[in-house]
C-alpha cells in the first residue's frame, strides 16, 4: 500500500495464477477473497508475450 498524489494505491498480486497445476476454481477463490478486501477501481492483467 502506498499513497500517490493523495490517492491510496493497493497492489494485489495473484502469485500462482498461471500455475497450470492449480485448479482454476482454487485460483478464482483466492482472487475473489483478495478483491473483497479492497475498493477496486482498476483491474490490470499483465501477460508476458
Amino acid at each position: 500500500i502506498t499513497v500517490v498524489n493523495g490517492q491510496t494505491i493497493t497492489v494485489i498480486d495473484t502469485v500462482g495464477l498461471p500455475d497450470t497445476d492449480e485448479k482454476i476454481t482454487d485460483a478464482q477463490t483466492q482472487i475473489e477473497k483478495k478483491l473483497q478486501r479492497t475498493n477496486l477501481d482498476v483491474f490490470l492483467l499483465v501477460i508476458k508475450m
